[in-house]
């Protein structure tokens, strides 16, 4: 092919359209021209359409595209004759080397004339035949091309360069080849990469792919709407998911494949059998995690398993619908903000009752007096980190499940004021400090395992426990401070090892028999109540000499019998004193005076004699608000006399 194609118009048409290639462009910049006499407007004019004519012809060839083939017929307009003898002598010259540059004519104009290493120029008159012509040649030989001129543009290309300048052409193009495929095949992977990052967020955010549309929170039929968030490949059989599903075989294999996964989760957590039944709040919860929780949680996600134990809790507990707050949605429990609603798409964290660590682990439940009902739940084993549990003042009537023993973190535990039943489990965590169980109806004897090193506080009070104290209570409890086994039927001796730290000893209405050891007796001790059992024997030393801050002396109706002693005198802290209905004898003694802090004092049905001392009478004056002992005569005659007396124990004769 030629350097140049280009197009003549005649005087007064179009401007000219020259083609180079971007080789013949670099070889020819740095020759010599040689520029024949003319006027400068119209040289200016030429080298502007020649600059504006070699820009379209890189653009040209950068397409790939030829004005220029062997063999082909063109038009005018295209740069051949029609006139079949010039096509072909310009094509044997064009085969055989002869032609050494371009020449160019327009009427009246001047044409220039180029080949590698050559610049030609010559002047036309208006008849288009040359009039002049000078030219520059670095190689080659300049020819005679006056015969190529009138209305056609040609082109003769021939010279030693023609070799070298299509190779050039040749390795441009495909340069440009390769590096258009480089950049095509980045642009690919840079998509690729992108189009991962765009359906990788929002799997990590939603992990589970389909959005299933919510429905009731108690609804245990499930209602998948799947949307274009997943398109795993089905691991089962697709299945739809009801007549006139819409449901495409691949969203329906990850629905199955997700379902299968958290079944198995649950029934890892609770047993398949439970989680299969139907009628089980396990089951209830496991439905809700796969169809209604908006979340999307997997089995692998760090808060799975706590949020299926705490929709387990509350499908054990409001299944009528009796919580006071924040129960599931369409209850009729009221909520500060819906957030805090059970079974809302919040975080459990937000839950109401429900206290995480920064971590969001639940660490604490705290759902006291919200009216819940129904069971107790073995699903609370399923949150490790627990460290309290606070059921207190509802109405849920179960067993304490056993698997509260796994709970290892577990400080304490408050279910009073409930209607649970059945025995006190044998294992309990080893870090168990607080027990609080009061008021229910447990029974069968009291396990040893529940009294653990570091137990504080125990309050099993209200119940219908049988058997005796455990002697763990003081060989293994050494740091408990507070011990209340009040109205149950427990048997046996009183307590009879050290307990140092022994604050409060409340062990009324029971069956407890035997003598009162004075070794319970600790300088910590503040309340000692044994009112309503089967002691006897004496008022123990220990009480006036090691137990100075005592605040509460009940040894009511039991069995005791010898005389008051003078050194109760002597606990000055001393607010309620109570020795009534048992076999005290003597006086009353006046150092009960002293007591500016005594507001109960009872000694009525005993054996004591005399009168109530003027000193004690007193203290009605500073503290004393109720004061009673056997003064009224009811058919016979008192022994004790006592005018300033609130209440007397009437004396049948």
């Amino acid at each position: 092919r030629g350097v140049f194609d280009t197009t003549t118009q005649e005087e007064g048409g179009g401007e000219a359209a020259v083609d180079s290639s971007e080789g013949a462009e670099d070889d020819s910049s740095n020759d010599d021209v040689t520029v024949s006499a003319m006027p400068t407007d119209d040289l200016d004019s030429l080298l502007r359409r020649s600059r504006m004519a070699l820009e379209r012809s890189r653009m040209t060839w950068s397409q790939g595209l030829g004005n220029v083939h062997d063999g082909d017929d063109y038009d005018d307009d295209d740069g051949r004759s029609n006139d079949s003898s010039k096509n072909e002598k310009r094509d044997a010259e064009y085969r055989s080397g002869v032609g050494n540059g371009t020449e160019v004519g327009v009427a009246g104009a001047t044409a220039i004339t180029m080949a590698p290493g050559a610049w030609n120029q010559e002047e036309y008159d208006n008849e288009n035949q040359p009039i002049s012509r000078q030219s520059y040649f670095d190689q080659g030989e300049q020819q005679d091309l006056s015969g190529y001129h009138g209305e056609e543009a040609h082109q003769v290309h021939q010279g030693p360069d023609i070799g070298k300048e299509h190779s050039s052409r040749n390795n441009s193009a495909k340069r440009k080849a390769i590096l258009i495929a480089f950049l095509v095949g980045w642009m690919i992977v840079i998509i690729l990469v992108v189009a991962s990052i765009s359906v990788g967020i929002p799997r990590r955010n939603n992990p589970t792919g389909p959005t299933e549309a919510p429905t009731d929170a108690r609804t245990r039929v499930p209602t998948i709407v799947p949307t274009e968030a997943s398109m795993e490949a089905p691991t089962a059989t697709p299945t739809g998911t009801g007549e006139g599903s819409t449901a495409s075989p691949t969203k329906a294999g990850v629905s199955e494949r997700r379902r299968r996964e958290i079944v198995a989760e649950t029934s890892a957590i609770s047993g398949a059998e439970v989680v299969a039944d139907p009628t089980t709040p396990q089951h209830a919860a496991t439905e809700w995690i796969i169809d209604d929780d908006s979340r999307r949680l997997e089995p692998t996600d760090p808060q799975f398993r706590q949020r299926y134990a705490l929709a387990t809790v509350l499908f054990a507990t409001d299944e009528d619908q009796t919580w006071k707050l924040c129960g599931s949605a369409g209850t009729v429990s009221e909520c500060p903000t819906e957030s805090e609603r059970f079974l809302s798409d919040s975080s459990e964290c937000d839950w109401y009752g429900v206290i995480c660590d920064s971590l969001d682990i639940v660490t604490k439940v705290e759902l006291q007096d919200n009216g819940l009902s129904g069971e107790l739940v073995p699903e609370f084993a399923a949150l490790p980190s627990l460290t309290s549990i606070n059921l207190s003042r509802n109405s849920i009537s179960s067993e304490i499940p056993t698997d509260f023993g796994k709970l290892e973190s577990l400080q304490e535990l408050n279910l009073e004021r409930n209607g649970l039943s059945g025995r006190i489990p044998s294992a309990w965590p080893p870090n168990l400090e607080n027990v609080y169980l009061q008021r229910n109806a447990l029974s069968q004897e009291i396990p040893d395992q529940l009294f653990t090193p570091s137990l504080t506080e125990i309050d099993l009070s209200g119940n219908s426990l049988t058997g005796e104290l455990p002697q763990e209570l003081y060989t293994r409890s050494t740091l408990l401070r507070r011990l209340d086994m009040s109205s149950n039927s427990i048997e046996g001796s009183l307590p009879r090892g050290p307990l140092s730290e022994l604050e409060s000893v409340k062990l009324s209405n029971n069956r407890f028999s035997g003598e009162l050891s004075g070794a319970v007796f600790s300088s910590s001790l503040e309340t000692f109540d044994i009112e309503m059992n089967r002691i006897e024997g004496e008022i123990p030393d220990e009480v006036f000499s090691s137990s100075t801050r005592l605040k509460e002396f009940n040894v009511g109706k039991n069995q005791m019998d010898g005389t008051i002693s003078a050194d109760f005198g002597e606990l000055s802290d001393l607010e309620i004193l109570i020795l009534s209905q048992n076999q005290f004898r003597g006086t009353v003694p006046s150092t009960l005076g002293k007591l500016s802090n005594l507001v109960v004092l009872d000694i009525g049905y005993n054996n004591v004699e005399g009168s109530m001392p003027r000193d004690v009478c007193q203290l009605l004056d500073v503290s004393l608000v109720y004061l009673a002992s056997d003064c009224a005569v009811n058919g016979g005659s008192s022994e004790f006399e006592c005018e300033c007396c609130t209440a007397c124990y009437p004396i049948f004769g």
